[in-house]
């Protein structure tokens, strides 16, 4: 008889705070859990529709298509930049040395002219007196 006093006493009893406060932690995660389960359902049927939806993709395809265009224009232009700095490097070099190679030819030409001139007046003058003795 006692246990079923006591047994009594523990249902009349009020929870304790704690026990009370588990409980609506429980409730509120459940709470929780459904909104995320339904804005997960609502996510889901978006991206359904988005799909499924032939004007998004048509939209998609087309913004895809103009930026992979404006993207190859831009990397052929590089490109030809690229190949045009090249050209331009070589060509400034190729001239360079044409140039330098014809000032060298000039300056042994006019050497050799000088050479030439100073043998003949040696010599020259060296047959004048020759013929004056």
């Amino acid at each position: 008889m006692m246990k079923d006093v006591r047994q009594w006493n523990v249902k009349l009893l009020p929870r304790p705070r704690l026990q009370t406060a588990l409980l609506t932690s429980k409730r509120m995660q459940q709470l929780n859990a459904e909104k995320v389960a339904d804005q997960l359902e609502q996510l889901r049927s978006a991206v359904r529709q988005a799909v499924l939806s032939s004007w998004a993709l048509d939209g998609a395809f087309d913004r895809v298509s103009e930026l992979s265009l404006s993207e190859q224009n831009k990397c052929r232009s590089a490109t030809l930049t690229t190949k045009g700095i090249w050209l331009s490097a070589f060509g400034q070099i190729g001239t360079g040395a044409v140039a330098t190679a014809f000032v060298a030819f000039l300056i042994l030409v006019m050497a050799d002219l000088t050479q030439t001139l100073l043998d003949t007046a040696t010599n020259t003058g060296t047959m004048a007196r020759k013929g004056q003795d």
